[in-house]
């Protein structure tokens, strides 16, 4: 087994450049998922609607560590 410090070369995700718009779209993202989660539990959506609801966050505000988040 091969041991290497530079974790680049065993990733498949590209080093992204960290800008203004970029951490915008994470804060909105963020935003966004705690109204869905809020929403949820005050009984006005469904776990499942929720669910949806989150994958499209993703899809719409594209933060930066969407390749690990798991919805």
């Amino acid at each position: 087994m091969d041991v290497t410090n530079d974790i680049r070369a065993v990733m498949d995700t590209p080093a992204r450049e960290i800008t203004l718009e970029g951490m915008q779209c994470d804060f909105d993202y963020e935003i966004a998922q705690i109204i869905t989660r809020l929403l949820c539990e005050k009984g006005l959506i469904s776990e499942e609607e929720q669910i949806r609801i989150s994958k499209l966050n993703k899809v719409r505000f594209s933060p930066l560590y969407k390749e690990l988040i798991e919805i």
